[in-house]
């Protein structure tokens, strides 16, 4: 099995929240979209105020035509009419959902594209002196898995928590309307649900980070040996290598796993504390309706509102999770960004610098026009090095390709 520095750079990630210079840089990419970006925190908003409009038909035409009415006709129609306006008001929150996703997307891809550009750019500028220092697969990672991390961020950061702020505090607002003794009731489910949701996202976040460091090494594991692959295959390393790759995924794996575990363990605990409210409500709410103390639309609409009570929780939780910065790339000039000694490319590189023209340069092995003639392959103990020397190659004969190597 490879050991903890085969393959992998080992990098120096920081764990440190957004700063605001760099949000300030950040929103610098969605300010020419300041207009589009208004328009649609203004559809987020009218689209949050007909979600919470639903309930309050539902509770008109219960109390109004179901509970109480004398006329079968005049309720009948009464209903019908209710449930048009209904009607009416899903309708318009879907047309202002379609005008606010597609706001949303212009903004988000247009300043993904823009951030795209400008790292292009700036690699574009960078001295050589950097590319001699950082390997091709972390130049790789950040130009592209990192800045796609920032895609939800970018596009779907600012209408989501305005719409899980303005939801959680309407809904708390009509709950308190309803009746302040089914809300004190409730809130019973409240401190479990703090405490679950402050330990989610204190574990999350360090495994959310942990499979994507993981991640990041995948990616630049398999950008260098795709740069280094005739090293590998003139020294035979093609099973080697392969073993090492396979270790470095199992981690990727048993991250995905771990964060998988803690995810969908939070979310089956949240609706759990839903359904133990409602139960609350359907128990006590249900005694106060039978004293004439609240109507029976009111308990169907404060059920209702305590399920929108939830969906907010849940978004903000996740999405500071999804949504966290990438960790920071390491410093170009820091130890740490060198292979070491023991990785699979670099000390071959140093080797075959001695003798590259007549290894890879060399007509016999790539002329097309006559046959070719049985390649040697060396082992590393044909390279030795004398002290205060150079490296070099001594002579062997050619030896047979290896029937076990995969090329």
């Amino acid at each position: 099995m490879a050991t903890a520095d085969d393959i992998l750079i080992d990098e120096q990630f920081a764990q440190k929240p957004m700063s605001r210079v760099t949000f300030l840089r950040l929103f610098s990419y969605v300010r020419q979209y300041r207009r589009i970006l208004a328009l649609n925190l203004i559809f987020t908003i009218l689209a949050t105020a007909s979600q919470l409009l639903g309930p309050k038909f539902i509770q008109f035409g219960i109390d109004r035509y179901l509970i109480d009415f004398s006329d079968s006709a005049a309720a009948l129609r009464g209903i019908l009419v209710v449930s048009a306006l209904y009607l009416a008001n899903l309708l318009a929150g879907w047309g202002l959902t379609i005008i606010q996703v597609k706001s949303a997307i212009t903004v988000g891809q247009g300043a993904m594209n823009d951030l795209r550009m400008a790292v292009f750019e700036h690699i574009q500028r960078l001295s050589l002196n950097y590319f001699d220092k950082t390997h091709q697969g972390r130049i790789i990672n950040r130009a592209d898995s990192d800045i796609d991390s920032l895609d939800r961020v970018l596009t779907w950061g600012a209408n989501q928590m305005l719409a899980s702020v303005l939801t959680l505090i309407g809904v708390i607002a009509l709950l308190v309307q309803y009746d302040w003794r089914l809300c004190l009731a409730v809130s019973v489910v409240v401190p479990p649900l703090a405490i679950a949701t402050w330990l989610f996202h204190h574990y999350a976040m360090s495994a959310y980070r942990k499979m994507r460091e993981q991640a990041s090494r995948i990616t630049a594991a398999l950008a260098e040996n795709i740069s280094g692959v005739r090293v590998v295959q003139a020294f035979s390393r093609e099973q080697e290598n392969l073993a090492r790759f396979q270790a470095v995924h199992e981690v990727y794996g048993q991250r995905v796993i771990a964060v998988a575990r803690i995810f969908h363990t939070y979310m089956p605990f949240v609706f759990l504390m839903s359904g133990l409210g409602v139960a609350i409500i359907l128990g006590y709410g249900g005694t106060l309706v039978m004293q004439r103390e609240i109507t029976v639309g009111e308990l169907a609409a404060f059920i209702l509102y305590l399920g929108m009570f939830f969906g907010p929780v849940q978004t903000m939780g996740t999405f500071t999770i999804l949504c966290s910065p990438p960790p920071p790339a390491p410093n170009a000039s820091s130890n740490s960004w060198i292979l070491s000694h023991r990785c699979m490319i670099a000390p071959a590189l140093k080797r075959c610098r001695q003798f590259g023209a007549t290894l890879f340069s060399s007509r016999s092995l790539f002329a097309t026009t006559q046959p070719r003639p049985t390649v040697g392959f060396f082992r590393p103990s044909d390279l030795k090095r004398s002290p205060g020397k150079p490296s070099r190659l001594l002579a062997r004969p050619a030896l047979e390709r290896p029937a076990s190597s995969a090329f």
